[in-house]
């Protein structure tokens, strides 16, 4: 799964660290997530991201089916 991570933080002027701390997880594991080195967070952390960046998970997730 794909994400847009570093590029709502980045719009928004946000930290790794500021959204793990909203999110409730550590900067290193959104950082890994941004970069593609973790994949398939589960979905209520995946909300959680979202909301720290103020956006939908549709926003920020890119799901397999949304290409079709």
């Amino acid at each position: 799964m794909k994400n847009r991570i570093d590029y709502w933080r980045h719009r928004e002027g946000l930290t790794y660290q500021s959204i793990a701390e909203e999110a409730g997880t550590s900067a290193q594991y959104i950082w890994m997530l941004a970069k593609g080195k973790r994949r398939n967070p589960a979905t209520d952390l995946m909300e959680k991201i979202a909301d720290a960046l103020n956006k939908k998970i549709r926003q920020v997730f890119v799901f397999d089916c949304d290409k079709y």
